[in-house]
């Protein structure tokens, strides 16, 4: 085999492990990869074997392959043109002061104390808007007194999740979809640790969670879930993630 050869295959294969590094950072954008994947191979396998009429088709389907790329990206490369947008504008100001972090967790440790329930959704490069439009507009500063009320249970909006932008919260009563996996989550989960996880694995945000049954804390990250979060973990997680 010829040298030129070797170095072809070699790059190729770097070139794949770094799109699947990428790719696997997030678990919705690791499913559109996947997809891509699968198309490629499929395509692959009708070419070895010989198939005219499959080929004939991929291979119409490859012309817009460009398209298809760009509509199956098209979150993901906007994100890369606002981040630009964002690096030259500078970062003077923090989306989150410090004040408004003690807020929150002055907030979230009330209801943990009170064994209140609670959402609290931050979006971070994803807008859900989808989400925000069906449910009830607030457009309210973050406060702790608020953020109990909207979770009394005597109150219609408790089961929901709040959805904060920046330092306003802008709606609450918002429900999520539940993970694709949610079956082989541990039973002790509840509604909102479900859909909380559920939210998290397709869009970028992140999300406090408040057990009423326990009172305890959770957070959910890119599909993860980490349950029962110190004070100094939320901080650690508002300080590293949203400020």
């Amino acid at each position: 085999m010829e040298l030129n050869v070797i170095v072809d295959y070699i790059l190729l294969v770097v070139l794949f492990l770094i799109c699947t590094k990428i790719a696997m950072a997030n678990k919705k954008l690791f499913r559109k990869y996947l997809l891509l994947i699968f198309l490629v191979v499929i395509y692959a396998i009708v070419k070895t074997l010989d198939l005219p009429h499959t080929t004939l088709l991929l291979e119409g389907i490859v012309q817009f392959l460009p398209l298809v790329f760009f509509i199956l990206f098209y979150e993901e490369i906007s994100m890369v043109f606002e981040r630009m947008n964002f690096k030259f504008r500078g970062n003077s100001n923090k989306e989150i002061n410090n004040q408004i972090v003690k807020k929150i967790i002055g907030a979230v440790e009330n209801l943990a104390t009170k064994r209140i329930g609670g959402t609290l959704t931050f979006e971070r490069r994803d807008k859900l808007t989808s989400f925000i439009e069906n449910a009830i507009e607030l457009n309210a500063d973050i406060g702790e007194e608020i953020i109990e009320a909207l979770f009394n249970v005597a109150s219609p909006t408790h089961d929901g999740g709040v959805i904060i932008r920046k330092d306003k919260m802008l709606c609450c009563g918002a429900y999520y979809p539940y993970p694709i996996n949610a079956n082989s989550l541990p039973k002790t989960l509840g509604s909102r640790h479900r859909s909380a996880i559920g939210v998290s694995e397709l869009y970028d945000c992140l999300t406090i969670v408040v057990s009423e049954e326990t009172g305890k804390i959770s957070i959910t990250f890119e599909g993860d879930i980490e349950q029962h979060v110190s004070r100094e973990t939320l901080k650690m997680y508002l300080d590293k993630y949203l400020l």
